[in-house]
């Protein structure tokens, strides 16, 4: 890509939250409502989109590994949700959430993928529209299991 160069791309949706690389030609993005959509830089359009995600409640996060095909997913339902990427298809699915109250804010993963970070509160973090309770501001730690991929 030419660096003169802007590419717009069309979401189905009409907030877009949060956006996170996968690899140098698909990245994903999420949104109010629960949608997920996967895309790829070579069309404007999503190549597939999950929808209903987190109780249609807004997508506020996104983390993976980078060239893996892990992905997790925040919001202020108390859940993070965790999908496998097919990129061969194209297809995500969900493959597990693990209970986390409050707000999830912002994902990290450490450089080998066996843990992740996720930051916490009752507030999101650009607003307060919802507040998930008393959740205590926090960063909470989640080592993969020795079976997990």
């Amino acid at each position: 890509m030419n660096s003169e160069t802007q590419y717009i791309f069309s979401s189905s949706i009409n907030n877009v939250d949060s956006v996170k690389g996968i690899n140098n030609w698909y990245f994903v993005s999420g949104g109010e409502n629960g949608v997920l959509e996967l895309w790829t830089s070579s069309k404007k359009k999503p190549v597939t989109t999950l929808e209903n995600l987190h109780n249609k409640k807004w997508i506020l996060s996104l983390g993976n590994v980078k060239n893996s095909d892990l992905l997790v997913s925040g919001s202020v339902d108390n859940y993070i949700n965790i999908y496998n990427i097919n990129l061969d298809i194209p297809k995500i699915s969900i493959i597990n959430q693990i209970y986390s109250p409050g707000s999830i804010n912002n994902f990290d993963f450490s450089k080998d993928g066996s843990f992740f970070i996720s930051s916490v509160g009752s507030d999101q973090r650009l607003g307060r529209w919802v507040n998930t309770g008393k959740t205590k501001p926090g960063i909470v730690i989640y080592k993969r299991s020795e079976n997990s991929k």
